[in-house]
């Protein structure tokens, strides 16, 4: 006669088979995140870019064109389609749709970015990010806005290297047991730098700076806060009457970011050159010139700021902007300044306001030229160079965040008092913000601003912010 199925043995049956579906799922999806399965993809990707197969010569492929982006995406998708349909016939792990266009992208991250780090750099608020070596492996930080986190990403110390040394490659450096101490810029505009074994022990220390241009205009500082809007008014005062400024601060306090936005309010009809260990800072001006220093990966003589502003000095340039200066180039930029180059500005790092001027000579006597010059007189002519100071702070908030103040802006009077030079605070950060010290600049400031058609009345309006200058149409 007719039998009966036991209900229970059909859901057992059932359970098993849902069971053995999500294992196979699950397994198919640990194949797809480890890295093998991304190795393998990105080493087929490889294989079909060399140029006997793919007609894309190495250089346009270091280059990165968009037209080239494009056939290499149409390429790494054909390869990811074989491995999607390898699947599908049992052979490899199942991939979907979204799972390749996931591998897709981990291959271009590889191809044109930093592999496995590139995801970091879309990140807003990340500003640093840190890869250390042990001997069980390599740990990646980041350093954000919000504080200081580990990150789970896998990388191994090979693709590392291959990382670094592809973007440094581009400018002809290499970080290799010849050359184990590397700076130099990816081609994502962020700042690396890479330290290897035997100078770094255990094996490898990495440092990325993400240099993001969030304040390029004076705008763009006030709606943050950096400045006020006296202070915006009264810098831009100083930098169309063409004083000397010097930007100051600790680490990522915003220097740059500042450097940028003062620049950028520079007369148009001025030619400017630019000097920077890495290129960071963009200028709206027509009549520009960006120069870097560089550190051949050969072993071969270096150029230096000293070099680079030596040659700008050639140049004919009105105004001469020099990035974080961090040796005897302080020298450099003091003369220039002392030899009718008006306007110069650079950037120094500093722990403290009145540091500022203490660093800078203390940079200057580095130079060979400085060492029979008394610690007086050496002062004295760091005084005359330069008329203007500013500030900046990076200042941990209660919620954990951080920001950045301009803190001060003071003048120099070109005095020497006491062995030490005379500045005089015209912004401080009182109650929250830079206010105006209600103190009128000296008669050597002045001087420079009448020169250039400004009056008393324009100081003034700028001081009490009365009149945002650089909203102004040129």
């Amino acid at each position: 006669m007719f039998g009966f199925k036991d209900p229970t043995h059909t859901i057992a049956v059932m359970d098993e088979a849902t069971s053995l579906v999500e294992a196979r799922a699950q397994e198919h999806q640990r194949a797809l995140a480890s890295l093998d399965l991304k190795d393998e993809a990105r080493g087929l990707v490889a294989e079909q870019l060399k140029p006997d197969v793919s007609g894309i010569s190495t250089q346009d492929l270091e280059a990165g064109a968009p037209e080239v982006r494009g056939k290499v995406e149409y390429i790494a998708s054909t390869v990811i389609e074989k491995l999607q349909q390898r699947g599908l016939a049992g052979k490899g792990p199942i991939i979907s749709d979204d799972q390749a266009a996931v591998l897709l992208q981990h291959v271009l991250d590889w191809q044109f970015g930093a592999g496995p780090l590139e995801p970091l750099f879309h990140e807003a608020d990340v500003e640093d990010i840190v890869v250390n070596s042990s001997d069980s492996g390599l740990e990646v930080w980041t350093y954000r806005q919000s504080g200081k986190r580990r990150e789970s990403i896998e990388i191994s110390f090979d693709a590392l290297r291959e990382i670094i040394n592809r973007n440094a490659g581009v400018q002809g450096r290499a970080l290799n047991p010849l050359s184990p101490i590397l700076n130099a810029q990816m081609r994502n505009g962020a700042r690396i730098n890479a330290v290897l074994n035997p100078v770094c022990d255990p094996h490898i220390a990495v440092t990325i700076r993400i240099h993001r241009l969030v304040a390029r205009k004076f705008d763009d500082l006030v709606r943050l806060g950096t400045l006020s809007p006296a202070a915006a008014a009264w810098l831009w005062l100083c930098v169309q009457g063409g004083l000397s400024i010097i930007v100051g601060g600790g680490t990522s306090s915003g220097k740059t970011n500042l450097l940028n936005a003062i620049a950028s309010v520079m007369p148009a009809n001025l030619r400017c050159v630019v000097i920077e260990d890495t290129r960071e800072l963009e200028l709206p001006v027509p009549d520009k010139v960006y120069l870097t220093t560089v550190q051949p990966a050969d072993g071969s003589r270096p150029i230096t700021q000293r070099q680079l502003i030596a040659n700008a000095m050639r140049m004919r340039p009105d105004r001469i902007i020099l990035g974080e200066v961090r040796d005897a180039a302080a020298w450099d930029a003091v003369k220039a300044c002392n030899t009718g180059h008006e306007g110069t500005l650079l950037s120094i790092h500093a722990d403290d306001a009145n540091g500022v001027l203490i660093r800078l000579s203390q940079l200057s006597g580095e130079a060979s030229e400085t060492a029979n010059i008394p610690e007086r007189m050496l002062r004295e002519v760091i005084a005359a160079a330069f008329q203007c100071v500013v500030y900046l702070e990076r200042r941990r908030q209660p919620d954990g965040s951080y920001r950045r103040f301009v803190t001060q802006i003071t003048e120099v009077n070109g005095l020497v008092a006491d062995g030490v030079t005379v500045q005089k605070p015209i912004f401080t950060f009182s109650g929250g913000a830079l206010v105006w010290t209600k103190q009128w600049p000296h008669e050597r400031i002045l001087r420079c601003l009448f020169e250039h058609g400004f009056t008393n009345r324009d100081v003034e309006q700028a001081l009490t912010g009365n009149t945002r200058f650089w909203e102004m149409p040129a």
